[in-house]
């Protein structure tokens, strides 16, 4: 036997299930009548149809073995006592497992483990595209799907796909209307707490947003960024009849009322239309001032109630 058919020693290699450890060599056919290409914890084989067939019966066996290890509230089964056992805790709401540092308890040591990074600030589990690290195995696997593109959940109405169960919880809102965020101010309700958080602002008078230039604060990330292209001399938005030129989309929109005569916003009053909001309001100040004032006092008067 040379030492250049080392190489072929490890031909026809196969790590299967059933604890497949050992390669089996060519050069045995010259010792034995049968060359033995396939092996499980248990015997040899000579064809993988029949490694797969011993392979199924270890399945039917494991799972005849789990059924010893059933739950009597839920019925699930298990493959050892141990794993019952700590099953079991989740309809007895034990929860044996504290946590040194916030004293928060937990039913299993596993879920102790993973919180307690927490307080660490362990993350062991990292990304090997962007190298962003994770405290869990499981959040890792998640933010993958954002390098891969994948996308397994599935609307069931309109057959959009997200990459993350929440977004497709939050996307189903769309169809059945719920709207679970309510303000508690106005009673306005929203579909996503990001929006009510948003529209809080408006009654709290907050403005976290500031422009480096002048100063200026908004409510809103986007109103901010609007207003920045003020101050770059930037006007992306042109009329296709004058050619004027405008920084935010909703001035075009207003401004091209002027060539199609369209006047949307409707006194009440007297009939009589206006193609600009702030228009109208000019016009119920001056026109129907009796009415106006009136409209203001019941305003205040529901407020304070």
């Amino acid at each position: 036997m040379g030492i250049k058919k080392v190489s072929h020693f490890f031909d026809n290699v196969f790590f299967l299930h059933c604890h497949l450890l050992m390669a089996i060599f060519h050069w045995l056919a010259n010792y034995i009548n049968v060359i033995v290409h396939f092996m499980c914890a248990c015997m040899f084989f000579t064809g993988k149809d029949h490694l797969k067939a011993r392979k199924k019966r270890h399945t039917e066996e494991k799972r005849a073995h789990s059924r010893n290890y059933e739950c009597t509230e839920c019925g699930k089964c298990f493959r050892s006592n141990k794993d019952l056992k700590g099953h079991r805790r989740i309809h007895s709401s034990e929860k044996p497992f504290e946590c040194a540092v916030c004293y928060k308890q937990f039913a299993c040591g596993g879920d102790l483990v993973n919180h307690s990074r927490i307080h660490s600030g362990e993350k062991q589990h990292k990304c090997h595209v962007c190298e962003k690290a994770f405290r869990q195995s499981g959040q890792l696997m998640t933010h993958m799907r954002f390098h891969t593109g994948e996308r397994p959940y599935k609307c069931s109405v309109c057959n959009m796909t997200f990459s993350y169960s929440g977004d497709l919880k939050v996307h189903m809102r769309v169809h059945t209307g719920e709207k679970p965020y309510e303000c508690t101010v106005c009673g306005r309700r929203f579909a996503k707490s990001g929006n009510l958080h948003s529209h809080s602002r408006i009654h709290s008078g907050v403005k976290p947003y500031v422009c480096h230039v002048c100063h200026r604060q908004f409510a809103q990330p986007s109103t901010l960024h609007s207003h920045v292209t003020t101050h770059l001399g930037h006007k992306p938005y042109r009329c296709h009849d004058c050619d004027k030129a405008f920084c935010w989309k909703t001035n075009l929109n207003s401004h091209m009322r002027v060539h199609t005569g369209e006047k949307p916003y409707k006194c009440l009053l007297c009939d009589k239309s206006f193609s600009q909001s702030s228009n109208l309001e000019r016009h119920k100040r001056c026109m129907h001032i009796a009415h106006y004032q009136k409209t203001i006092l019941l305003s205040v008067l529901l407020v304070a109630v």
